[in-house]
């Protein structure tokens, strides 16, 4: 079985699997779905299917080549939103993952809050100035506030995302201080942001009122979310053998 990543939504945004026996981009072929209770345990070159429990999928057929990756597809969650806790000054690493990422001393000033207050075992995501991830779900174990440095956990990978000097970090697995929502979204936030800020000493009669707004504007969401015609999507792609 093999662990899907958190960032599919709902844990049920599966799209499919494919496979490739060398992990060769031109050698992916999709699989079929199927049910757990078809599949098989035979060692075969190619697995014919594949199977989701939980959070994991599994494939028909145990594949027998130690080079071959399945690549799955998915709709992904929408970007969690946060502020920009600092600028990114410099970086090291040991050649083939990042070691500490070492915030800028002068504006914007560090918001380090979060990193301190947290437990060990969080994580933090790089975005770019237009907001667009660089590099995401960044574990690390330590901020030091005195150095400004974030001491990263082991396997933060460079091959997965680049780490420069200008960019912004943000808290959370997978952030940014951009909305991932279509701007057909904004009236209706705008909307709803006026309301929280100006109908805060309203009588608690208006409860029910405001219940029912939210009702409709929810319902409105999911409207216009049907009606736009695009997936949110990232590949993975899984190496080694299937266990």
């Amino acid at each position: 079985m093999y662990s899907l990543t958190n960032e599919i939504y709902f844990n049920k945004g599966v799209e499919g699997v494919e496979f490739s026996y060398d992990g060769n981009a031109r050698h992916y072929v999709p699989l079929l779905r199927i049910a757990e209770i078809e599949k098989s345990n035979q060692y075969v070159a190619r697995p014919s299917g594949y199977f989701l429990r939980g959070s994991q999928v599994g494939l028909s057929g145990i594949p027998n080549v130690g080079q071959g990756k399945i690549r799955v597809r998915y709709t992904a969650k929408l970007l969690q939103m946060d502020k920009r806790r600092g600028r990114v000054a410099s970086t090291t690493d040991d050649g083939t993952n990042y070691t500490t990422i070492v915030l800028e001393s002068s504006l914007p000033t560090p918001d380090t809050t979060e990193l301190t207050d947290r437990e060990n075992g969080e994580r933090v995501s790089i975005i770019d100035n237009q907001g667009v991830v660089q590099h995401a779900n960044i574990p690390y174990n330590d901020y030091d506030s005195g150095t400004r440095t974030l001491t990263l956990d082991s396997g933060v990978a460079i091959a997965d995302g680049v780490i420069a000097a200008g960019d912004y970090i943000t808290y959370g697995a997978y952030s940014s201080s951009h909305s991932d929502l279509p701007d057909e979204f904004e009236p209706f936030l705008v909307s709803y942001a006026k309301r929280a800020l100006y109908g805060s000493e309203e009588a608690s009669a208006d409860i029910g009122a405001e219940n029912n707004i939210i009702t409709i504007w929810t319902n409105t969401l999911i409207s216009v979310a049907q009606s736009i015609d695009c997936v949110y999507q990232r590949p993975a792609e899984i190496d080694g053998f299937y266990t």
